[in-house]
């Protein structure tokens, strides 16, 4: 198990680095631009049939690509989460 550690820790940072993207989202205005972790997104502005409340966080990265940044983050908590609570009590 040498590379637990290495893995919980790679895992921590990448939690880390998705919530400061959906923190940065959600403090940028609509249509405006913010710059988190060296990356540049563009927060769109909602379509006019659609409530700004109801659509999924998404921004646009520098070539124009949506980031879902909200399943980003999810994605990374439960890599890291359920695995950092039994690190000081292993399962196995």
């Amino acid at each position: 198990m040498p590379a637990l550690p290495t893995v919980l820790r790679t895992a921590e940072l990448r939690l880390k680095q998705a919530q400061e993207r959906l923190a940065a989202f959600r403090e940028a205005p609509l249509g405006g631009r913010f710059t988190v972790l060296g990356e540049t997104f563009t927060k769109p502005k909602p379509k006019p049939k659609r409530s700004a409340s109801t659509l999924e966080p998404a921004a646009l990265d520098e070539r124009g690509r949506r980031r879902y940044l909200v399943p980003d983050e999810n994605r990374a908590f439960w890599v890291y989460g359920p695995r950092s609570s039994s690190s000081a009590t292993p399962y196995w």
